[in-house]
């Protein structure tokens, strides 16, 4: 592997780890190492080796947190929305400025390749951030109706659980529009991305935030839900994660009425109409299915095409799925890294091993260890072909690089497949014009549906419908998310 100066590598990963390690914690404005009994590690999937181990917080120091949270929520709430603005962007200014950190970070610990580390990860993450500030200059706090004035006020104290997949991205969905609505937050990172997490509460210290808005705990997921889910210093619950466990959150909430956001999982149809352009279709929803190792919970997973059209797609993917083969993250040429760890391996593996035991065609990839791998959390990236649509393959979120191809009868067929199964998260469909598509789009239950490969707006709502949870993140949407109307009567 070649490098250029700046350019992380695995060796100024690990030192940046071994630093992060040492104070993974941040709670009322301070630094700090963790004091529970519990003992967690920062492993990189590409060579299955543990990088360093970190100490968790103590239900103490969650009580601190919370109590940290609650002292400052009044006072951040009552400043400025243009100062709370001002904040917001320099805590993008402060991710930037530590980009390359954060780069080797997350390819040392989620396995993502270095150009998608960047331009996905932290540039996304930045972007994110900055569509917010802007989304909350504008937002109205305050309006009449009739004889009553209508103010939004802040949720209160938050609860943010988020997942590994996007280590920051999906941390500032949360993180930007809560504390743009006036919230104060506690953090809880996924236990597979400790150092990125560790890393952004470095940036929350750079960007001169207010002790106490933005505390960051490192913990077990099942400590955090026991102890802090219900807990009487937090108001609002955001969970991103797997439909099950978000199930049980909101029922472990609903004990002492807590808010709860849930953002689960997802089975996304890329659903291509008889007018679209096939060859493109084909190309684009098989490389969303591999983005990121497959590890996104909007991947578009299920793709529906003309029955008269199965020929000439699995034609088109036997060619295509050569390209994509996983390989070391850090080489110059990656395209796609492992997943994030042997556990996920193994899971993603028992569900390609069901595929082969009900007889099911694999087209391309399989059980094993891609072709030039000898150790690490990889799979080959796989396609299943022309399967029922009531198979578990085609029903199930498998969250690695696994793509079903469904075949249909007519469009009304077409929808009912797109429709047919418990999760609305993401999509997309294909069609001659953008009219078609979106005439087509609007017959999906689904949060989101990109229209002829349309690009994602960090500004627009993300979320789902069904068991895809309820809730919305970014932008405007992501703000009022946070929010408590409170009405005067004059």
């Amino acid at each position: 592997m070649t490098t250029t100066s700046g350019t992380p590598t695995r060796d100024t990963a690990l030192e940046a780890i071994t630093g992060l390690a040492a104070a993974p914690e941040l709670i009322d404005g301070a630094l700090r190492a963790g004091d529970g009994d519990r003992e967690l590690t920062v492993t990189d999937p590409s060579l299955d080796v543990v990088l360093a181990r970190v100490r968790g917080a103590s239900t103490a120091q969650l009580d601190e947190a919370a109590e940290a949270a609650g002292r400052a929520q009044r006072a951040w709430e009552d400043t400025a929305p243009a100062e709370r603005a001002r904040l917001l962007r320099a805590l993008a200014d402060a991710i930037e400025v530590r980009a390359d950190e954060f780069v080797g970070v997350i390819t040392a610990e989620l396995g993502s390749p270095l150009t998608l580390s960047r331009r996905l990860h932290v540039d996304l993450a930045v972007r994110d951030i900055r569509a917010v500030a802007d989304a909350l200059e504008a937002f109205t706090f305050e309006r009449r109706i009739g004889n009553s004035v209508v103010t939004e006020r802040a949720a209160g104290v938050v609860l943010a659980i988020t997942p590994w997949n996007y280590p920051l991205h999906q941390v500032v969905a949360k993180v930007a529009p809560a504390i743009a609505a006036g919230c104060t937050v506690i953090l809880k990172p996924s236990e597979n991305a400790l150092a990125t997490a560790a890393l952004f509460a470095r940036c929350v210290v750079d960007s001169g935030l207010p002790a106490g808005v933005l505390n960051v705990v490192l913990a077990g997921g099942r400590e955090i839900v026991d102890h802090l889910v219900g807990h009487p210093g937090v108001d609002l619950v955001s969970f991103t994660g797997s439909t099950e466990v978000g199930s049980s959150i909101a029922a472990r909430a609903a004990r002492t009425i807590t808010r709860v956001h849930l953002e689960l999982g997802g089975k996304s149809p890329s659903l291509v109409a008889p007018s679209a352009d096939l060859a493109t279709a084909v190309k684009v929803t098989l490389a969303n299915a591999f983005f990121n190792s497959g590890q996104s919970c909007n991947a578009w997973t299920r793709l529906l095409v003309p029955r008269a059209s199965l020929a000439e797609t699995e034609e088109q993917l036997v060619a295509l799925a050569a390209r994509h083969r996983p390989s070391d993250p850090w080489s110059d040429d990656a395209r796609m890294g492992p997943v994030v760890s042997a556990q996920r391996q193994a899971a993603i593996w028992r569900d390609i091993a069901a595929v082969e035991d009900r007889g099911e065609r694999i087209l391309a990839g399989g059980l094993g260890l891609p072709d030039g791998t000898e150790r690490g959390s990889f799979v080959r990236p796989t396609v299943v072909f022309d399967v029922d649509p009531h198979s578990p393959i085609a029903q199930e979120e498998v969250f690695g690089p696994v793509l079903t191809v469904l075949g249909y009868d007519d469009l009304d067929h077409a929808i009912e497949l797109a429709n047919g199964t418990r999760y609305g998260l993401g999509g997309s469909v294909w069609a001659a014009s953008t009219d078609e598509a979106a005439g087509i789009a609007r017959e999906v239950r689904s949060g989101q549906l990109d229209l002829n490969g349309g690009a994602f707006n960090p500004a627009a709502p993300f979320g789902g419908f069904k068991s895809s949870g309820y809730g919305r993140e970014l932008g405007s949407y992501g703000i009022a998310g946070f929010l408590e109307p409170q009405s005067f009567q004059y």
